[in-house]
């Protein structure tokens, strides 16, 4: 036939690897490639036909014995064996490019010393604007699920006071001083606390961490927690109860001529950067923090700092890790004025844990028991209504101070007169 005898009848192999072999006018033919073959008969393997790097780098192949494999030279900061990891550029793009390298270094370490990569977590965080981190930290809905006070159910929204810290994310609080609310006590027991559910956050667990991802503070209403705080960890699936017994410690005031000087407000030291009301820790926190400035020319973002006042980069992470080391810690700083709270409550706690019901058996979806063994629920109830009270009193009053001296004051002048009386007289007798 025609077709055989035309240049691709007479040679159906001339193109290889699967190529089509299409003839021409003037006797010749051509081939179409399958992908990843070229050149005039598609002898020629090219392993970068079929990938373009994802348009973030160049593509090279190289053969290894009998495989050919293909290289991207990625462009940027982007990754991986086709440049379709962006991590790396986002990073950059987040923190730019030095503090991008220190993270590098960090997370290659963090096998070795993964303390050190923890801390360094608040260094990272920090250079994101606070909207953002408000953003991508639990939002209220997810952390409290149900929340009631004395039984009642209550909007978690209204009665929970909302901040950012810097080194725990968002935080709530219940009985602020800073909400509309207030919630006085008026019986004790497990009937007349409070009770929150927290939610699971199962996705963002490790397998073989037992504790929730939610910490409790127990503090006074005017007081602001730090991660260095005390703090408790609900077990999911349990009941945690936390019962408090407080005691409270008035001290003699700052300027008293008896004892040691006390803070009654943060005006009474030098620097004092956490909101509300005076405590020591938050006193030498910003007395570190004065010193970190002076030493690294920023604020260690890890701590509460000014308005305004510059916060350390990763950069400038080596250099606050080493104020300790090299200072000592604050409370052995001269410069460092922090005297206990003049007026103060301290709160001891007993925690007990049961496992929640896990209904599993009444529910055919099978919802509310998954929820009741990853969900935590926490009771915080004060074991009775009274407390002990410390009272600093000065061992020797003023007024007591002022009596004696006058006493003293006249029994030694008049025993100068009488003195004198005697001598006149024995002088006159004498001569």
């Amino acid at each position: 036939s025609a077709s055989e005898r035309t240049f691709c009848g007479l040679t159906p192999w001339w193109c290889q690897n699967g190529g089509h072999c299409i003839d021409r006018v003037d006797g010749t033919a051509e081939c179409s490639c399958l992908s990843n073959y070229n050149m005039e008969r598609c002898q020629n393997f090219d392993i970068c036909q079929s990938t373009t790097c994802n348009g973030r780098g160049t593509c090279s192949q190289k053969t290894m014995i009998t495989v050919v494999i293909m290289q991207c030279a990625c462009v940027n900061w982007y990754a991986g064996l086709d440049c379709s990891d962006d991590s790396p550029q986002k990073l950059v793009d987040a923190y730019g490019v030095d503090n991008y390298l220190k993270i590098q270094s960090l997370v290659g370490n963090k096998t070795t010393n993964n303390a050190l990569f923890l801390t360094s977590i608040p260094f990272m965080v920090m250079q994101l604007n606070t909207t953002t981190r408000e953003y991508i930290g639990y939002q209220i809905n997810e952390v409290i699920t149900n929340v009631e006070f004395e039984g009642v159910a209550l909007n978690a929204e209204d009665v929970f006071y909302f901040f950012n810290e810097n080194s725990m994310g968002n935080c709530y609080t219940f009985g602020s001083s800073n909400t509309n609310y207030s919630f006085d006590l008026r019986s004790t027991g497990f009937e007349s606390g409070l009770r929150v559910r927290i939610g699971a956050f199962r996705n963002e667990t490790l397998a073989w961490d037992e504790k929730s991802a939610a910490t409790v503070f127990v503090h006074e209403s005017n007081k602001m927690v730090s991660s260095e705080s005390i703090n408790y960890n609900p077990i999911p699936g349990d009941l945690t109860r936390i019962i408090v017994s407080q005691e409270s410690y008035s001290r003699l005031r700052v300027g008293s001529l008896f004892s040691m000087a006390c803070a009654r407000s943060p005006s009474d030291v030098k620097s004092f950067y956490t909101t509300g009301g005076y405590t020591i820790e938050a006193c030498f926190r910003s007395c570190y923090q004065d010193m970190a400035l002076r030493m690294c020319g920023c604020m260690d973002p890890r701590y509460r700092a000014p308005e305004g006042t510059k916060l350390c980069a990763l950069t400038e992470f080596d250099c606050c890790e080493s104020i300790i080391p090299t200072r000592g810690d604050p409370s052995t700083w001269k410069e460092c004025f922090c005297p206990q709270a003049c007026d103060e409550r301290q709160y001891s706690v007993v925690m007990t844990r049961s496992a929640i019901a896990d209904d599993c058996d009444a529910f055919a979806d099978n919802d509310t028991c998954v929820n009741n063994l990853l969900e935590s629920d926490v009771e915080i109830v004060l074991a009775d209504s009274s407390h002990i009270m410390y009272i600093e009193s000065p061992a020797l009053p003023l007024m007591k101070v002022v009596v004696n001296m006058g006493g003293y004051g006249g029994l030694l002048c008049g025993f100068c007169i009488i003195v004198l009386c005697e001598l006149i007289t024995i002088l006159w007798i004498v001569c």
